[in-house]
């Protein structure tokens, strides 16, 4: 029985990330008989268009390490909203930089590559945040990232 639930079951996972999500939520649950909620796996363009609009809503592209992808995106919504366009309009001009990042073999969050997943943190006490970090730590093959807006754990492959 699986140690971790989806947030939804439109949340899509790699076979890579799925074995390391087994592994982390057995050996957190063994620590803390607790499970872990995935909130977010892979990502298409446009849903990586959503996230970004939401950290330019939030004043928090800092997050992202190719500050020039970043900006290329971040110049379509200010684009977009400059010329009066709609939200659904400004993420289309937002997905369609992230396509050409893409051909480009650019990819701004490992979410676009099945790389990376999000784990819920809000519902974790101090000690199960830090016995969530130990696990990650020991068990090894990748990186964990606290992010704050909203709160969870951004974990990468290495």
């Amino acid at each position: 029985m699986a140690n971790f639930t989806k947030k939804n079951s439109g949340i899509i996972l790699s076979p890579a990330v799925e074995r390391k999500i087994n592994q982390l939520a057995d050996a957190y649950f063994n620590l803390t008989q607790k499970k872990i909620t995935i909130t977010d796996g892979t990502r298409t363009a446009a849903e990586q268009a959503v996230q970004v609009f939401n950290k330019i809503m939030a004043n928090d592209l800092t997050i992202y390490l190719n500050h020039r992808a970043a900006n290329q995106i971040k110049a379509a919504f200010d684009l977009a909203r400059s010329q009066g366009k709609s939200k659904a309009d400004t993420l289309k001009a937002m997905t369609a930089v992230i396509e050409r990042q893409i051909q480009d073999g650019v990819f701004l969050s490992r979410h676009l590559t099945g790389r990376a997943f999000d784990v819920r943190n809000n519902d974790m006490t101090p000690r199960q945040k830090a016995a969530f970090k130990q696990v990650a730590q020991t068990i090894g093959g990748v990186t964990l990232l606290e992010e704050t807006r909203p709160p969870h754990f951004h974990m990468q492959l290495i």
